[in-house]
């Protein structure tokens, strides 16, 4: 990819794959905030005030105003929240979040709609861990969430 394809390209997964270990380590800055602002633009179908403190969390991490000790103390929350859609705890609050993803998003059935909130958890909660614990490494299972024209806001040309 060079920098002309980047600017047009519609897949942030197909770019992100485009970035060599240099580039990853150049911008890891600029990808934790990209996937930071990937997950914020779905965080509306979370009504979990975890997920947007682990975000904010990691935000202020990457600009140095918060230690990585407080992001990483309060993962334990995030996990929590993600584990109580995936392990089904709270059957009542879960099946509102899940119809609500199903209208909002469209999709044809409630379970669907769970496996999309359990994954923007888990995308979340990696999200907010990426820039301390995962060293340039992105998995593929996020790809849905990612979104090439914010990858561009945080990365211009790279190449």
């Amino acid at each position: 990819m060079n920098n002309q394809e980047w600017k047009v390209s519609k897949k942030a997964a197909e770019m992100l794959s485009a970035l060599n270990e240099e580039h990853k380590c150049k911008f890891k800055v600029e990808l934790q905030l990209f996937f930071i602002d990937c997950c914020k633009s779905k965080l509306y179908l979370l009504p979990h005030d975890e997920f947007k403190i682990a975000l904010d969390l990691a935000d202020k991490f990457a600009s140095g105003s918060v230690s990585l000790e407080k992001v990483r103390e309060y993962n334990w929350y995030t996990e929590s929240a993600v584990f109580s859609m995936d392990y089904d705890t709270d059957t009542e609050k879960n099946l509102k979040i899940y119809n609500k993803i199903k209208d909002e998003l469209g999709l044809p059935n409630i379970l669907d709609a769970r496996a999309f909130a359990i994954s923007l958890g888990y995308f979340i909660d990696w999200s907010s861990l990426y820039l301390s614990d995962f060293d340039g490494k992105t998995p593929n299972n996020y790809e849905q969430f990612l979104e090439a024209e914010l990858l561009r806001k945080r990365i211009d040309a790279p190449f």
